[in-house]
């Protein structure tokens, strides 16, 4: 038996994985047997929809789509002035 803090958490942490998983398993039998799956399955994907998914299509609407419209801009302005700070210092666009 291991007696590390490491070993004693990654039990306790089976043991909890292990007994969500169990007790998750009998409420679907009990469910499936007495009403069918919407007593457990339809509130717990509403409840999937309503707290996971939702949240990550606000974030990826609200944060992560105007973050990469203005990181486009700023390449977009940024390589415009480097190419006329370049072109301004060096005669190799105007030899041809």
């Amino acid at each position: 038996m291991c007696t590390t803090n490491l070993c004693i958490a990654f039990y306790i942490l089976t043991f909890c994985v292990v007994g969500w998983f169990g007790a998750l398993s009998l409420i679907l039998i009990k469910s499936s047997r007495e009403q069918g799956n919407t007593y457990v399955l339809d509130p717990l994907a509403c409840w999937v929809n309503s707290e996971v998914v939702n949240p990550l299509n606000c974030f990826r609407s609200e944060v992560l789509v105007p973050l990469r419209n203005r990181l486009d801009l700023f390449a977009r302005d940024f390589t415009r002035e480097w190419n006329n700070h370049i072109d301004s210092k060096t005669d190799v666009g105007r030899a041809f």
